[in-house]
């Protein structure tokens, strides 16, 4: 993971939706990833009433997404939705830094 744009064509692209998901994106099947710009696809949020079901959520949204063609990082977010640090809520803005193993 470099976090730089990875242009293509989207060939699937399925974001989830439903109480306790919010998904804002742009994106749709065949839509032309350019490489000169930010990379981002979708914003994908979850909540509900306490820390542990917004996980939960998320890691079923995460799972519920579909994105091919290019490059993206649902798989990191899958990770860190598991990661004990995350999950405790000991997180800080150098989280990323801190847990260089997650970026496999």
């Amino acid at each position: 993971t470099n976090f730089v744009p990875s242009p293509g064509r989207l060939w699937e692209c399925h974001f989830p939706s439903g109480f306790g998901i919010r998904c804002d994106t742009h994106a749709h099947p065949g839509y032309e990833m350019p490489g000169c710009f930010d990379s981002l696809l979708a914003k994908l949020l979850a909540w509900g009433p306490d820390r542990d079901s917004a996980i939960r959520r998320m890691r079923t949204a995460l799972d519920e997404t579909i994105i091919t063609g290019v490059d993206h990082l649902i798989p990191l977010h899958r990770r860190i939705m598991d990661e004990k640090d995350f999950l405790a809520g000991d997180i800080t803005i150098a989280y990323i830094d801190e847990h260089q193993e997650l970026l496999g």
